[in-house]
């Protein structure tokens, strides 16, 4: 995990007269990065969230949940409204595929953050339609999240489904 956060902002600047343009393109402007910090509050959610999600402490991570989380992973199409709710789907799915997050990036603003990296882990449960397979995957993933009151409200994670049941040698 990068030992800072940043959030990136693009802002127009002037584009020199003899820089490339595409036909019709009138354009004088290109973009340019401008580094703002993550807000602080928020950041320590996250990475508190992440600390617990790392140790695998699960009453660590319902702790960083309000009551009536709205949690959708979108690579199955599924959305799971208040904490048990959540809680189910997050012990029944996590804990066949024995996963951990490597976090490469996080963004944290006053409403919320976005998370990107890896999942990684073992396949070595069973999960609905797929036998333990005892492989390791490792596949690209990114989360979402709104946050009020110190609390997760809304979180939604993506990645790809055809990555992992590839890599599992369900899918060829």
């Amino acid at each position: 995990m990068a030992d800072f956060s940043l959030t990136s902002l693009l802002h127009p600047t002037s584009l020199p007269s003899d820089s490339p343009r595409p036909p019709n393109d009138t354009t004088e402007h290109h973009f340019e990065r401008v580094i703002m910090p993550n807000n602080p509050e928020t950041e320590a959610v996250v990475r508190g969230y992440l600390a617990a999600a790392a140790k695998g402490d699960l009453e660590g991570i319902w702790k960083f949940y309000s009551d009536d989380i709205v949690y959708e992973d979108t690579c199955v199409h599924q959305v799971y409204h208040g904490l048990q709710e959540t809680k189910d789907f997050y012990v029944k799915t996590m804990g066949g595929l024995d996963v951990h997050w490597e976090v490469d990036d996080i963004i944290a603003t006053d409403e919320g953050f976005g998370v990107g990296g890896f999942m990684a882990g073992r396949h070595i449960h069973d999960l609905p339609g797929m036998p333990a397979s005892n492989k390791t995957f490792k596949v690209a993933c990114a989360s979402m999240a709104t946050v009020r009151d110190g609390k997760i409200v809304r979180n939604r994670d993506f990645w790809s489904n055809a990555d992992l049941l590839s890599q599992l040698g369900f899918l060829h």
